[in-house]
């Protein structure tokens, strides 16, 4: 604690009050006693909140009703029950979550395991697709000779599929 007169009162008088309830540690204790020493300001704070503490002790202790008690335990024990459902609800929701974000996942590598497996299964298939047209004509590919005789025929247009396209 620093040895500051211009110390605002709020932080003052908490400190005068944990020194009177004994909760100052030692060094900060020894400190405040020595400005209660020097400063009759001071002094005169401390005895000022003993005797509000004083006149607190003289006021008559009140009992509390068991209507009291019951109504505060109920409050309680409602408080206590909204917390555990907030905790159920959102333990529910993240179990969900969770299972939910399994089912995803297993989905999408079921698909991609899928997908995978579908094009290689298929690249025989659309070799063959490509190919079909030479395997069409392959009866008359075999009386050829010469690969140019049959690039020829394909720049005459020759070679035209249905749709359009050159073999």
């Amino acid at each position: 604690m620093s040895e500051n007169p211009t110390k605002p009162n709020e932080i003052l008088d908490e400190e005068l009050i944990a020194y009177l309830d004994g909760e100052l540690p030692a060094d900060e204790a020894r400190q405040l006693e020595r400005r209660l020493a020097s400063e009759a300001t001071l002094r005169n704070r401390l005895h000022e909140l003993e005797r509000t503490w004083e006149m607190l002790e003289l006021l008559p202790k009140s009992q509390p009703t068991r209507a009291f008690t019951a109504s505060t335990l109920s409050m309680v024990a409602l408080t206590v029950e909204q917390d555990i459902q907030k905790v159920e609800r959102r333990t529910n929701w993240s179990t969900v979550a969770w299972w939910l974000g399994g089912a995803v996942a297993a989905v999408a590598a079921s698909l991609a395991a899928f997908l995978t497996t579908h094009s290689q299964l298929e690249q025989p298939n659309r070799e063959l697709a490509r190919d079909l047209p030479v395997i069409e004509h392959l009866d008359e590919y075999r009386y050829v000779d010469n690969l140019d005789f049959l690039q020829r025929l394909d720049q005459e247009g020759l070679f035209v599929t249905e749709e359009g396209d050159a073999l």
